[in-house]
């Protein structure tokens, strides 16, 4: 029982990372969405559904967890509001400059990553159209 509830804890938490994700620059979304469905699948059926049932955080555990990739529109807006928030952070609202050479750092690897991950292959069989 205790396990049962110490895995449901930490998938709250971890969940509660990806959230804050969305909107902080550096923290990852889907990393912290996947383990929250890992700590919810051996504790609550129930929350494990409704995470994946979830509009913002389904659709994202589904195309990671499909291994199909991500698409260019997917890639384009991930990279463009991860270069768009960090901007802003570090154009407003920090000042010390290790920081910000941090999260640039932080930005050319997540820009890197996503370049590199696996691109959605779509099927556009012309001969079966004509």
């Amino acid at each position: 029982m205790i396990k049962k509830y110490t895995y449901m804890t930490l998938g709250f938490m971890s969940l509660t990372m990806g959230i804050i994700g969305i909107i902080v620059p550096g923290l990852p979304t889907t990393s912290f969405a996947l383990l929250a469905l890992f700590f919810f699948s051996r504790s609550s059926k129930k929350f494990h559904d409704k995470l994946l049932a979830n509009k913002v955080m389904g659709p994202l555990i589904d195309k990671f967890r499909s291994g199909n990739g991500l698409t260019k529109k997917d890639k384009v807006n991930i990279l463009l509001l991860t270069w768009l928030s960090i901007s802003i952070s570090v154009y407003f609202f920090i000042s010390n400059i290790h920081l910000q050479l941090l999260l640039f750092a932080i930005l050319l690897f997540k820009t890197w990553f996503i370049v590199r991950y696996k691109s959605k292959k779509i099927n556009l069989d012309m001969e079966a159209n004509s």
